[in-house]
């Protein structure tokens, strides 16, 4: 009797502690159930790999977060990160309010790890045919390419802007596309964007979609510091540009030139002047706006004597015969090398 005295106690812990155990099923999980690296798309345990490649696909998870995923016995709902899925009927259609592009701008600011997370780091679908988002977004980098949110198939720039302004008012839009396709002016156009932007290596590289509130940053470059020589200035406020070798901050030096003929004083100089960003059309960019014809301490010329010392660079008629040798942060006269087509000409 003094035996079954000692067991009866024992037996009422343990049954105490069992319905205590299962109680603590009824609320959200104290310690994670995951590896680390779960919500990380680059680990090797990703759940959104582990998902796919799962026969049952969600069921798993749904046994934990519930059926609809919002909690379920663990109390822990799959759409604090999944903030933008499931995705309503018109998510796909551009003009309807639920557009995935707004959802992306609006709500993920940007970031696309949210949309990698089930439709794969390519963005083909990871195995599912519906979720292939290659299928729509045809450009070279699919989603990330940088015509999927500025700009079009001709080129990234603006318009459209983030907003979708295609009107030159738009400070966003302004003068991207004079710049762009003013190839009778200059040469180089793949390379246009460096001179004012650090053009990322990727969409997600810092200083591109890593600001609260997205904005160009403004970083010149080589052609318009003309090799670090300039200190060029933005100012937002009144969208103008200025101290930029591309409109006339440069000034060349009697003491280093090749050329002293054509000097009538020690510099020979640009009007450095300052341009509103805005004012497409305005005539900012006439010839003999950026610098004088001639420019101020060249010998006196008429302006149809510029072809006489700059022939492979303009005609009689000022008009520039190849833009490769027009704002190229070089002084191009006489028997100066021509480069037409990526073929140096003599």
């Amino acid at each position: 009797m003094s035996t079954l005295r000692h067991k009866g106690p024992l037996f009422l812990v343990a049954v105490v502690l069992g319905l205590a155990a299962c109680s603590d099923r009824n609320i959200p999980v104290a310690v994670s159930t995951h590896p680390d690296g779960w919500v990380s798309p680059t680990s090797d345990v990703f759940h959104g790999d582990f998902v796919n490649e799962g026969a049952s696909k969600g069921e798993n998870c749904a046994s934990c977060h519930g059926a609809d995923f919002s909690g379920g016995p663990s109390g822990v709902s799959c759409y604090t990160c999944h903030a933008i899925y499931p995705h309503p009927d018109d998510f796909r259609f551009p003009s309807q309010v639920n557009f995935h592009g707004k959802t992306v701008a609006q709500v993920a600011n940007w970031d696309l790890s949210q949309c990698q997370s089930c439709h794969g780091t390519d963005y083909a679908g990871a195995g599912v045919a519906e979720k292939n988002c290659l299928a729509c977004h045809t450009a070279p980098n699919g989603p990330e390419d940088c015509s999927t949110c500025h700009g079009s198939q001709i080129n990234p720039a603006p318009p459209e802007d983030l907003a979708g302004h295609v009107d030159p008012m738009f400070v966003t839009v302004g003068a991207h596309q004079a710049h762009l396709q003013g190839g009778d002016l200059w040469g180089d156009n793949s390379a246009l964007c460096r001179n004012c932007h650090v053009v990322p290596a990727t969409y997600d590289a810092p200083g591109h979609i890593d600001d609260a509130a997205p904005k160009a940053e403004i970083v010149f470059g080589t052609l318009a510091t003309h090799g670090g020589k300039l200190d060029p200035t933005y100012d937002p406020s009144g969208a103008s540009c200025g101290g930029t070798y591309c409109h006339g901050g440069f000034v060349f030096t009697l003491a280093e030139s090749e050329n002293p003929r054509g000097y009538a004083e020690p510099t020979i100089e640009g009007n450095n002047v300052t341009l509103v960003w805005t004012d497409v059309g305005a005539g900012q960019a006439e010839c003999g706006t950026c610098h004088g014809i001639p420019p101020t301490g060249h010998i006196e010329a008429s302006p149809n004597q510029c072809a006489n010392c700059h022939a492979k660079v303009v005609d009689p008629d000022l008009n520039i015969i190849n833009p490769s040798l027009h704002i190229n942060g070089e002084v191009n006269v006489f028997a100066n090398e021509i480069v037409r087509d990526g073929v140096i000409e003599n």
